[in-house]
């Protein structure tokens, strides 16, 4: 569905997202230059809920402000199944940006998220990076393994040690998705690489448990020095404005 360009405004924004809640099988919603402004964002948002098929999602340069950031930001937390979004030129500030950034703590499906032309601040910009960087890698990785038929889990694991050793960002997203396993193959990479009571996960070669900060405070995030080294903070002091992992502006990621 296809509106780019239509001047929509925040009335129709709201009506088109009362009615789109109804198409149940839309994968693609195109909205960039349509201006649906906070009041559209917010209804667009809370029609995703009733998208399960929804995998693309174009709100470019359409003013959507903090509010509208937050309320897409809700959604994202509750799984939803979207892959590539764009916020692209909305005036979204520190609110909106933190909102998003938190609600990508519990979500591995967003492949692609165009963030750029905003004042999000540079250091949340580099952790959403990070993350959508981690969803992309993950998925590429369990792809490769699962077609190994009855040892596919043990390449995983010995794969996923071997990225998240050293690295404390990686190891505690990789914590998260493993205690909430979507497949039989995770529920046994799941096996392989977590505690008994599945708050630590083993990233040595020797079986030795790494216990980590709890990664379930999504009102909190750590201290950053803790997620980003040194460098990565300063990167990030230094970041533009564009955070984006496998595709620009309005592209839907790579089939």
């Amino acid at each position: 569905l296809d509106f780019t360009g239509n001047l929509l405004g925040s009335r129709g924004g709201v009506m088109l997202g009362a009615a789109t809640g109804t198409f149940a099988e839309l994968r693609s919603l195109r909205l960039a230059f349509c201006d649906v402004g906070p009041h559209g964002a917010v209804a667009v948002a809370s029609s995703l809920h009733s998208l399960k098929q929804l995998v693309f999602l174009d709100l470019s340069h359409c003013s959507v402000m903090d509010r509208g950031a937050m309320a897409v930001a809700e959604a994202l937390e509750k799984a939803h199944p979207l892959e590539s979004l764009s916020l692209f030129a909305n005036s979204i500030g520190n609110d909106g940006g933190t909102a998003i950034m938190q609600a990508l703590r519990s979500n591995f499906q967003l492949l692609a998220l165009s963030i750029g032309d905003n004042q999000v601040p540079a250091v949340h910009l580099r952790v959403i990076e990070r993350i959508i960087s981690f969803n992309n890698q993950y998925r590429s990785l369990k792809h490769r393994n699962d077609k190994f038929e009855g040892f596919g889990h043990n390449l995983m694991a010995e794969s996923l040690k071997t990225w998240a050793r050293g690295d404390m960002f990686i190891a505690q997203r990789l914590l998260h998705r493993l205690q909430h396993p979507r497949d039989a193959l995770e529920e046994e990479v799941a096996k392989l690489l977590l505690s008994e009571d599945r708050q630590s996960v083993n990233l040595d070669p020797k079986s030795t448990a790494v216990h980590l900060p709890d990664p379930h405070s999504l009102t909190e995030l750590p201290p950053l020095g803790d997620l980003l080294s040194d460098s990565e903070t300063q990167l990030a002091a230094q970041a533009g404005d564009v955070v984006s992992a496998n595709g620009s502006e309005g592209d839907p990621p790579p089939a």
